[in-house]
């Protein structure tokens, strides 16, 4: 369950983000909720490297994708620059051979909508648009 951020009044104890009044941490300017906010925006291929891997350790697969290798996959495929999200015409990171876990070697973009249908069926997916 989700800890609920505690509020304060008090100007002494409050987060420096305008409109955010939880109570922060003794010498930090941001409470936990503002700084893991301001963390994502500023680091989104390490965000969403973190998130692949949790969903595929929640999934029993092995994700042995260091940050380097991300960062370089990105830029080469363009993936920050895709639409993300679970909506049509959104891009995700999708596995070649469904036996191995997530590599660097076995990995590629796929559409969102393609990617979802895969895992309700067992066809074949050699006919990957990307």
């Amino acid at each position: 369950m989700k800890k609920k951020a505690v509020r304060t009044s008090d100007p002494e104890k409050q987060c420096a983000t305008i409109h955010c009044f939880n109570v922060r941490r003794v010498r930090r300017r941001f409470c936990n909720s503002c700084r893991a906010r301001r963390n994502r925006e500023a680091n989104p291929a390490a965000r969403l490297l973190a998130n692949l891997r949790s969903s595929a350790k929640r999934r029993g697969l092995t994700c042995d994708i260091t940050i380097e290798d991300w960062l370089v996959w990105c830029e080469k495929t363009g993936f920050l620059d895709l639409p993300r999200g679970r909506k049509k015409g959104s891009r995700s990171v999708g596995r070649i051979d469904h036996s191995l876990g997530y590599t660097i070697e076995n990995i590629r973009v796929e559409d969102y909508m393609f990617n979802s249908h895969k895992q309700k069926s067992n066809e074949p997916d050699d006919n990957c648009p990307f």
